[in-house]
C-alpha cells in the first residue's frame, strides 16, 4: 500500500512540474514561459488566456515616448498562428483554430523623421483551453 501512495504523490509532484498551473474555471492564469529562442529582439509584451469558443479583441495603445512627430504609429503583425490579425492603428483580433500556445510577432513603428523611421518589435502570446477541460485528480493548484 505505500508503494502505490508515494508512486500517487511523486505522480502528482511529476505532473505538477511538468504541466505547470491548472485552472479548472475559465480564469486569467499566469503561464511561465519563453519566446522562441531564434527570435532575437522579441519580448513577450503580453499573455492572453481563453478558451477555443472566445475571440479575443485586443488594443496595443502603443505610444511615442519621444513625442517626435504627429503621424499615427503603425502596428503591423509579422507572424502569428491562423486567426490572428492586426490593424494598422493597433487592434489585435485572435478567433483560434484549435488549443495550445500560440505566438505571434508584431511590429509598431512611427514615421520617418529624416527618412529614419524607429520601430518596436514585441510578442503576444495566446493559451488555447478547450472549453470543457477534464477534472484534476487529486486538487487544482491557482494564482
Amino acid at each position: 500500500m505505500k508503494k502505490i501512495i508515494v508512486g500517487t504523490i511523486a505522480l502528482a509532484i511529476l505532473s505538477a512540474l511538468s504541466f505547470g498551473i491548472v485552472c479548472p474555471e475559465p480564469v486569467t492564469c499566469e503561464v511561465p514561459f519563453e519566446h522562441d529562442p531564434n527570435a532575437i529582439n522579441f519580448r513577450v509584451v503580453k499573455t492572453f488566456t481563453l478558451t477555443i469558443s472566445q475571440v479575443l479583441v485586443h488594443d496595443f495603445n502603443s505610444c511615442d515616448p519621444d513625442e517626435d512627430n504627429t503621424a499615427p504609429l503603425f502596428h503591423e503583425l509579422l507572424a502569428g498562428p491562423a486567426g490572428v490579425s492586426c490593424t494598422p492603428d493597433g487592434m489585435v483580433t485572435f478567433d483560434p483554430a484549435g488549443t495550445g500556445i500560440f505566438y505571434a510577432d508584431f511590429r509598431v513603428t512611427d514615421s520617418p523623421i529624416a527618412d529614419v523611421p524607429a520601430s518596436d518589435p514585441g510578442t503576444i502570446v495566446f493559451r488555447v483551453l478547450p472549453d470543457n477541460r477534464p477534472p484534476v485528480l487529486g486538487g487544482c493548484v491557482r494564482n
